[in-house]
C-alpha cells in the first residue's frame, strides 16, 4: 500500500450474506465503517471503498506551532523541520487528529503497528518518548496503567 494510505487505520467494510438488522448493527458497533449484504454490485462496492478512503487525503494538520503536511510526510515545529520515523509520524498524526481522546496502549499497537505485528506495549511508550524528545513543546499526557492523550490545543 502507498505510504499515505497507512497514515490512518483503514476503514472496514463488512460483506456478508447475513441480512438481520441486529447483525448489521453489531457489525457497525464493532467498528466497521460500512456494511453490504449479498448480492451486491461490484460498482457499488468500489464506490463505497472510494467514499471510505476519501477522508485519507487530508493535506495539512496543525497543533499549536506544529504543522504536518500529510501528503508529503513533512513536519515543522515553529517553522523548523523535524524528522520523525514512520511509526512516530503515524502515532503523532493519530494523536493530533484525535486531541483530548484517551488511547489505550493496545489500541495504539493495533492501529499503528497492525494486528500482524506483535510488539509489546513498551514499544508505544518508547515511541511516545522519542516524540516528546523531538518535539518538546508537545503535551502528550500519560495516563498511568491506561495509555496516552494529547492535550487539546487552546
Amino acid at each position: 500500500l502507498p505510504q499515505w494510505l497507512m497514515l490512518k487505520a483503514l476503514p472496514v467494510i463488512i460483506l456478508t450474506a447475513k441480512i438481520e438488522v441486529k447483525q448489521r448493527i453489531e457489525g457497525l458497533m464493532a467498528g466497521a465503517k460500512d456494511y453490504m449484504v449479498k448480492p451486491f454490485s461490484h460498482q457499488e462496492l468500489l464506490a463505497r471503498i472510494c467514499a471510505q478512503l476519501r477522508p485519507l487525503g487530508d493535506s495539512s494538520v496543525r497543533y499549536q506551532q506544529i504543522e504536518i503536511d500529510v501528503s508529503n510526510r513533512a513536519l515543522t515545529d515553529n517553522g523548523s523541520a523535524v524528522e520523525l520515523k514512520p511509526k512516530e509520524f503515524q502515532l503523532l498524526l493519530m494523536l493530533i487528529q484525535n486531541q483530548g481522546r484517551v488511547f489505550h496502549r493496545e489500541e495504539l499497537l493495533n492501529k499503528i503497528w497492525g494486528y500482524q505485528a506483535f510488539p509489546t506495549t513498551r514499544t508505544v511508550d518508547n515511541h511516545v518518548l522519542r516524540i516528546r524528545q523531538k518535539l518538546p513543546s508537545i503535551h502528550i499526557e500519560t495516563l498511568r496503567g491506561v495509555g496516552y492523550r494529547l492535550v487539546k490545543a487552546s
